[in-house]
């Protein structure tokens, strides 16, 4: 929820000081800017009197803020529901589009579908929106993107074509080979965190990012009880004749392969 902005800003001292530099341009013959003039004394009252308003306009209790709620949440859920529960039904309310004008919002109704998408991006060109989906575990089926078509068209405008299509999902086997400290005790639980840190770093990667292995190389020299790496090899498998850009497809581990040995041999995996 956005943070509602500060109207008491502005203490006494200062706006004694603003007033006091507005006598000459308004008056140039009143010279006597000395606290026993009447004027000062008007305009200190004044500036007390300002400082006292400015502090009770951000002081609107809960009375006042369920009146202006009722307005714009008509609907009763009844006495339970508390006035900061209200604030964020209000501001949610609020944050989401009416409408698709933006590829963002077709992006973010996306993800708001029943479909359970992970990703989607969508881009703008010559009244036609290309929507980028994805799901986790096993892509839309036909009745599925007609389903998110469906769910899209109330909010899309008039002369806007949409056009949806699924990211890429591309298989890859992993293998690395890990030096470890001499006497570890759990190797296995080594190994396991290993293979956990290959498969998330896989899954976590977007379309459009880069495949970074110097990160992936970092994540590994960072579990405890290694002290290097002694080789990685990542391998896309594009299967049954499919073919997917990498940077426009997601990574997806099928298979992983670690190896542990102990610090300073140097056999090939």
């Amino acid at each position: 929820m956005l943070e509602l902005p500060s109207l008491d800003d502005k203490q006494y001292r200062q706006i004694l000081q603003e007033a006091l530099a507005e006598i000459p341009v308004l008056d140039r013959e009143w010279t006597d800017h000395n606290p026993q003039d009447t004027g000062i004394m008007l305009l200190e009252l004044l500036a007390a009197m300002t400082e006292m308003q400015r502090f009770y306009l951000d002081q609107v209790g809960d009375r006042f803020y369920d009146r202006y709620l009722a307005l714009v949440l008509p609907e009763d859920t009844g006495d339970a529901e508390t006035t900061d529960s209200r604030k964020v039904r209000f501001a949610r309310r609020v944050s989401e589009p009416g409408c698709a004008a933006t590829p963002g919002d077709y992006a973010w109704l996306a993800k708001q579908s029943p479909y359970g998408l992970r990703f989607a991006s969508a881009g703008w060109a010559d009244g036609l929106v290309r929507l980028t989906v994805f799901r986790e575990g096993r892509p839309l089926d036909d009745a599925e993107l007609l389903g998110l078509r469906r769910f899209l068209e109330p909010y899309r405008l008039l002369g806007v074509r949409l056009r949806i299509r699924q990211a890429a999902c591309i298989p890859v086997d992993a293998d690395c080979r890990l030096a470890v400290r001499a006497g570890l005790v759990r190797p296995d639980l080594c190994r396991q965190q290993a293979e956990r840190v290959i498969a998330d770093y896989l899954r976590e990667r977007e379309p459009g990012r880069a495949l970074e292995t110097a990160r992936l190389r970092g994540l590994l020299l960072a579990i405890d009880g290694v002290t290097g790496l002694e080789a990685l090899s990542l391998r896309l498998v594009q299967e049954n004749g499919a073919h997917a850009e990498p940077e426009q497809a997601f990574l997806q581990a099928r298979r992983i392969r670690v190896e542990l040995v102990p610090a300073g041999e140097q056999e090939g995996i």
